[in-house]
């Protein structure tokens, strides 16, 4: 219970100041839908961070990134980087979409 306990503090003080995360790159995966996605709007919204948004739902992704985007006046900080985490080439793609955000 000790180690939990120090990585709540941890997580706790990574996003404490929003100031320190704004232009920080975060990739997320499963980004279309529930968690993934409220944490890309999070990270875009309240600490004006850049998300890469990875899904495997082309689809559903492309709404989201154009949903969050238009909601942040068509800034850009959210881009959509169709993903299956199963495919080792899915994560070099990723990567690279990840450098070229920052």
């Amino acid at each position: 219970t000790t180690e939990f306990s120090s990585m709540s503090i941890l997580a706790g003080t990574f996003f404490a100041n929003p100031v320190s995360m704004e232009g920080k790159v975060a990739v997320i995966t499963g980004a279309a839908s529930g968690i993934g996605l409220e944490f890309s709007r999070r990270c875009v919204i309240s600490f004006g961070m850049h998300v890469v948004m990875a899904d495997i739902d082309e689809h559903c992704l492309t709404r989201e990134v154009d949903r969050l985007n238009n909601e942040i006046n068509g800034t850009g900080r959210a881009i959509a980087a169709r993903t299956d985490v199963r495919k080792r080439d899915h994560y070099v793609r990723l990567l690279d979409v990840a450098q070229r955000a920052s």
